[in-house]
């Protein structure tokens, strides 16, 4: 046992003071009166409930108030949740209704694709009818031009032939002028059956003192007047003889 240190104010005041020893039990052997006392100790079952009963005091206000922070903090999260679902659900009412919008309108794009397949399949149907056309216009173009080249050749000809011709018209006419130049039209001559058309022409050579003989007429015979003389058209023929 361990023994109280010393004191001004102990009960025991009346002994002398001592060297401060551990073990009181030595100092007993010395004839000296020492007295001794226990520490009253609290009960340690009264201590223990006291203390239990605080400390679940103390839990039970922090668990209250931390119940009522937890609950506070959970209707604000809850509310802030009830919220977010809201906004939640109207987006996916409007992906809904944008997914619907979306299939109608791939739905649309489905028809036209299809419309515009049939459109198309027509105008290649189309474009090769046309292909062919345009080969067979080829075709017919190159045969023209052929025979356009070839008319053309024919119309050189044609126009040289012409030239010529009208060079031969041209020589005759000036041939049948100089014919012309030895021919001689009478008109108004009365006609006869038995007429004899070289005496005729003699005697009107005499009436106009012309020497004339049967020798120099080279032929003599009636011809219908000329253009010129279209007002004698309503007697008789003329005569036209030609001097060799």
């Amino acid at each position: 046992m361990l023994r109280s240190p010393s004191s001004s104010h102990s009960s025991l005041a009346e002994a002398p003071k001592s060297s401060s020893v551990p073990d009181i039990s030595q100092l007993q052997d010395d004839g000296k009166i020492i007295k001794t006392r226990k520490r009253k100790q609290p009960e340690p079952e009264s201590e223990m409930a006291g203390t239990l009963k605080t400390f679940m005091e103390s839990m039970s206000v922090s668990m209250e108030a931390m119940n009522k922070s937890i609950n506070e903090v959970i209707k604000v999260e809850l509310k802030n949740l009830s919220a977010t679902t809201s906004d939640i659900k109207n987006e996916l009412n409007l992906l809904r209704s944008e997914n619907a919008e979306i299939k109608n309108k791939l739905a649309a794009m489905d028809a036209k694709q299809c419309e515009t397949s049939s459109v198309l399949s027509d105008m290649q149907n189309s474009l090769e009818f046309t292909s062919d056309r345009v080969d067979k216009l080829h075709k017919r173009v190159d045969s023209a031009e052929s025979h356009i080249k070839h008319e053309q050749h024919i119309q050189l000809d044609v126009s040289e032939l012409q030239q010529k011709l009208k060079g031969m018209q041209l020589e005759l006419e000036k041939n049948q002028q100089r014919d012309r130049m030895f021919n001689l039209e009478i008109s108004g001559l009365p006609e006869h059956k038995t007429e004899n058309l070289e005496n005729i022409l003699i005697n009107v050579a005499k009436y106009a003192n012309v020497p004339l003989t049967v020798s120099d007429i080279e032929h003599v015979n009636r011809v219908q007047p000329r253009a010129a003389f279209k007002f004698l058209s309503h007697g008789p023929p003329s005569s036209l003889f030609e001097y060799k």
